[in-house]
């Protein structure tokens, strides 16, 4: 196994292990509803939306995303479009739609910047 397995490996064994950081949720992408799928959703608060920002929106108070989703890849089966929908159903039964503002994919690992869908 080379260093690079390694790491990937540890991504999926931790990062995406719901007894550390994630948690199974139903996850509709595409029209397609996944369910399990595990995922990190982490939503932006008043007191840490500087952290959401890019970097030259700074001045102008400008927030690019709402949420941010970290799926595995293999999971989701699919890999969303801007301003495709993304609905999220949580193990709470709570439901929250969101449309992708960003997305991107890196070893296996899909990251999407979420805004809340209508807005």
């Amino acid at each position: 196994m080379t260093f690079r397995d390694a790491i990937k490996e540890d991504e999926f064994n931790v990062f995406l292990n719901t007894d550390e950081f994630a948690e199974e949720m139903t996850v509709y992408i595409g029209g397609v509803r996944r369910e399990n799928v595990r995922g990190i959703l982490i939503k932006s608060e008043r007191k840490n939306r500087e952290s959401f920002q890019y970097k030259d929106d700074y001045r102008k108070g400008i927030y690019r995303w709402d949420a941010r989703l970290y799926l595995d890849e293999a999971q989701a089966g699919h890999f969303p479009k801007t301003e495709e929908p993304v609905v999220i159903i949580r193990a709470s039964g709570e439901r929250e739609d969101y449309r992708v503002r960003n997305s991107e994919v890196q070893d296996g690992m899909i990251r999407l910047d979420l805004n809340i869908y209508g807005d």
